[in-house]
């Protein structure tokens, strides 16, 4: 490899300064989500789709595990008391995730199900490869909503036993799937605002994007 061309003085010539200034520009040009403060972003273990497909399938069965033993060994509307403002409590419903239009027919539900997953999984899609935080939500969600899927093509209803309430009031009946779902929204939710946070800080050190 040849040294950079010197003048005179010893300093770099026109041609070493000017690489020096294009390296410089060319990391102050890349968008926030390339950035980081140690260098370019690296894509996380949890964006790729082994380990996802496999949040999802221990997501589904997780589910499954637990409806099982719910139906096996807790009985049909008797309260377990477990803390005073949670108790196990075997129920079935015919809605969506938390009693939520327990109303409609089963051919609805299902074909809403689906319109859901779809709808997950086209934003999933979307989604950058850096962001292991929503790609971690999204697996969630689809896999409560395939643990929910299963019990509703399966029996006609989902089986719900947890049930958080006061002296006075009890909130829905609800199950690991929709606790799972919840949790997703949630991550994908938080991830979303820490990603606007990271950019608002990059635009506002660099004005030149």
């Amino acid at each position: 490899m040849r040294p950079a061309r010197t003048d005179p003085a010893g300093r770099p010539g026109r041609f070493a300064q000017s690489r020096g200034r294009d390296r410089r520009h060319g990391l102050r040009g890349a968008p926030p989500s390339a950035r980081s403060r140690g260098g370019f972003v690296r894509r996380s273990v949890l964006s790729r789709p082994a380990p996802l497909a496999g949040v999802i399938v221990l997501a589904v069965a997780l589910d499954q595990l637990v409806k099982w033993l719910v139906e096996t060994h807790l009985p049909f509307h008797r309260p377990v008391d477990v803390l005073p403002m949670l108790s196990l409590f075997r129920t079935y419903n015919s809605g969506i995730a938390f009693s939520f239009l327990s109303g409609a027919g089963i051919g609805v539900l299902l074909v809403l199900t689906f319109c859901v997953i779809a709808f997950v999984l086209y934003l999933w899609r979307r989604t950058e490869s850096r962001r292991w935080l929503s790609h971690l939500g999204y697996a969630l969600i689809v896999g409560g909503a395939i643990g929910n899927l299963i019990d509703r093509a399966l029996l006609g209803h989902v089986v719900d036993y947890v049930l958080v309430h006061t002296e006075n009031y009890a909130f829905a009946v609800f199950n690991l799937a929709d606790s799972f779902i919840t949790v997703g929204a949630c991550a994908v939710l938080i991830d979303e605002l820490l990603g606007m946070r990271r950019d608002r800080r990059a635009q506002a050190e660099d004005p030149h994007d």
